[in-house]
Protein backbone atom coordinates (compact mmCIF):
# COMPACT_ATOMS: atom_id res chain seq x y z
CA UNK A 1 0.00 0.00 0.00
CA UNK A 2 1.13 3.50 -0.85
CA UNK A 3 -0.06 6.92 0.25
CA UNK A 4 -0.55 9.69 -2.27
CA UNK A 5 -0.78 13.26 -0.95
CA UNK A 6 -2.26 16.29 -2.72
CA UNK A 7 -1.34 19.80 -1.61
CA UNK A 8 -2.54 23.26 -2.57
CA UNK A 9 -0.66 26.39 -1.48
CA UNK A 10 1.23 24.35 1.09
CA UNK A 11 -1.92 22.89 2.63
CA UNK A 12 -2.70 19.17 2.63
CA UNK A 13 -5.89 18.77 0.59
CA UNK A 14 -6.29 15.01 0.12
CA UNK A 15 -4.69 11.66 0.90
CA UNK A 16 -5.24 8.57 -1.18
CA UNK A 17 -4.28 5.00 -0.40
CA UNK A 18 -3.44 2.87 -3.42
CA UNK A 19 -2.15 -0.63 -3.96
CA UNK A 20 0.27 -0.98 -6.87
CA UNK A 21 -0.19 -4.43 -8.36
CA UNK A 22 1.94 -6.06 -11.08
CA UNK A 23 -0.51 -5.14 -13.84
CA UNK A 24 -2.79 -2.52 -12.26
CA UNK A 25 -3.34 0.15 -9.67
CA UNK A 26 -6.03 -0.44 -7.07
CA UNK A 27 -7.52 2.60 -5.37
CA UNK A 28 -8.26 1.62 -1.77
CA UNK A 29 -9.36 4.81 -0.05
CA UNK A 30 -9.40 8.60 -0.47
CA UNK A 31 -10.15 11.28 2.07
CA UNK A 32 -9.98 15.05 1.71
CA UNK A 33 -10.45 18.35 3.45
CA UNK A 34 -14.19 19.20 3.19
CA UNK A 35 -13.26 22.78 2.27
CA UNK A 36 -12.11 21.42 -1.11
CA UNK A 37 -15.15 19.22 -1.82
CA UNK A 38 -16.32 21.63 -4.54
CA UNK A 39 -13.23 20.62 -6.56
CA UNK A 40 -14.45 16.98 -6.67
CA UNK A 41 -11.23 15.42 -5.34
CA UNK A 42 -12.59 11.90 -5.82
CA UNK A 43 -13.06 12.44 -9.55
CA UNK A 44 -9.68 14.11 -9.88
CA UNK A 45 -8.05 11.25 -8.00
CA UNK A 46 -9.65 8.67 -10.30
CA UNK A 47 -8.49 10.56 -13.39
CA UNK A 48 -4.93 10.87 -12.04
CA UNK A 49 -4.86 7.15 -11.26
CA UNK A 50 -5.96 6.33 -14.81
CA UNK A 51 -3.27 8.66 -16.13
CA UNK A 52 -0.63 6.94 -13.95
CA UNK A 53 -1.63 3.48 -15.19
CA UNK A 54 -1.48 4.61 -18.82
CA UNK A 55 1.97 6.18 -18.37
CA UNK A 56 3.59 3.53 -16.19
CA UNK A 57 1.88 0.29 -17.18
CA UNK A 58 0.63 1.15 -20.68
CA UNK A 59 -2.86 1.45 -22.17
CA UNK A 60 -3.33 -2.32 -22.45
CA UNK A 61 -3.15 -2.66 -18.67
CA UNK A 62 -6.00 -0.19 -18.28
CA UNK A 63 -8.16 -2.28 -20.58
CA UNK A 64 -7.28 -5.48 -18.73
CA UNK A 65 -8.18 -3.99 -15.37
CA UNK A 66 -11.45 -2.52 -16.60
CA UNK A 67 -12.43 -5.87 -18.07
CA UNK A 68 -12.15 -7.44 -14.62
CA UNK A 69 -15.09 -5.32 -13.44
CA UNK A 70 -17.49 -6.03 -16.31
Amino acid sequence: MHNVHAHHAGQLVAVGVVDILPRCLSSVYLFWDPAFAHLAPGKLSALKEIEWVQQVRGPSCLCSCAAAFT
